[in-house]
């Protein structure tokens, strides 16, 4: 598809049994205002993840409530391979957080300083190495 068309993609999961999709949050936003989406036979779907940018509880809840699947948040760039944190598939999810570092990638919150912070309380930046 040259641009996202939710129809087009509920069409095609039915159409081709799809089982993941990763997808941004405005992505999963649109899928919720058009009602005929519900008419699809999506049951072939596994995993439904999202990235990019912070995913509203609101929009996670009614995604979950509309269609019955949980949408499972992760984290990475490109550049390191584009999947370096996200919350488990087969358990309970951290609503609202990147979830893990994926195996073999250190993750860390650091000051300016790259001295590692305490778990709550301060404001840093992420630290992260990924295996090359």
């Amino acid at each position: 598809m040259n641009a996202f068309d939710p129809v087009r993609v509920f069409a095609a999961i039915e159409q081709y049994r799809a089982n993941i999709m990763a997808g941004v949050p405005t992505m999963y936003v649109y899928m919720l205002l058009i009602p005929e989406l519900r008419k699809y036979d999506i049951s072939s779907m596994q995993c439904w993840s999202c990235g990019s940018a912070p995913l509203t509880l609101d929009t996670w809840n009614r995604f979950k409530e509309a269609f019955g699947y949980e949408i499972t948040e992760g984290w990475g760039l490109t550049e390191a391979g584009a999947n370096n944190a996200t919350n488990p598939l087969d358990r309970a999810k951290k609503i609202g957080s990147i979830g893990r570092p994926m195996k073999g990638t250190l993750m860390k919150i650091v000051d300016f300083q790259r001295t590692e912070l305490p778990p709550r309380g301060r404001k840093g930046r992420l630290f992260f190495q990924v295996p090359c």
